[in-house]
């Protein structure tokens, strides 16, 4: 007997807007921010190791030619899933798992543009200094929580209480509805902080 297809609805088409908003973090919630500059920096530089010892690894690997390529791809070769191995210290369960992830994702990203000409930032991707990320504060995040004017950060449940974030005062509320996506980012210019924040919502039928 032959199964019916299932029948699926058709998916509502959504068009992404963005809303960078002003907050109002407290002294701690600074202190915290600068904790996590400090360890996006730690991560990445360190991830740029890990990969190039990983690649190297993959190029002695496809020279024994043991190996399909499928299984070179995914064993070896330093993708987001294999930085993920990199070694994890007991004292980064302070800050919330998803800051390695996007250090990861970002890393491969970069190393995808530089091995594509047709990029724009077609450039080898290098190590962070500390006077860099000073002059360019930024925190890459996922998971993030609203209600109303309040703004809740994610956080790891393994973190002591000089990690945590507690909740921040936005200047307004979020101003579209819908599904907020994974990703959001922390900024400060001229001593001003804002978040900025993605919304898919249903696109609007002419």
């Amino acid at each position: 007997m032959r199964r019916k297809k299932k029948e699926t609805e058709n998916p509502i088409p959504t068009i992404a807007r963005t809303h960078k908003i002003r907050i109002y973090p407290n002294q701690h919630n600074q202190e915290v921010f600068q904790k996590y500059y400090d360890y996006q920096r730690y991560v990445w530089n360190r991830a740029i190791d890990e990969r190039n010892a990983q690649y190297k690894i993959y190029k002695e690997m496809k020279a024994t030619g043991l190996y399909t390529q499928k299984e070179l791809n995914k064993n070896y070769f330093p993708n987001t899933r294999n930085l993920r191995k990199m070694e994890k210290f007991d004292w980064e369960n302070n800050f919330h798992c998803r800051v390695r992830e996007i250090q990861f994702d970002n890393l491969c990203q970069a190393w995808d543009n530089y091995f594509n000409p047709s990029m724009p930032n077609h450039k080898k991707p290098k190590y962070k200094k500390k006077k860099d990320v000073e002059s360019h504060k930024k925190i890459s995040l996922r998971g993030i929580r609203i209600k109303d004017k309040w703004l809740f950060l994610p956080k790891s449940q393994k973190s002591k209480p000089e990690y945590r974030f507690t909740k921040i005062k936005m200047a307004e509320t979020l101003r579209f509805n819908g599904r907020i996506t994974d990703d959001f980012t922390i900024s400060v210019k001229n001593n001003k902080w804002y978040v900025t924040i993605t919304v898919e919502t249903p696109l609007d039928k002419k």
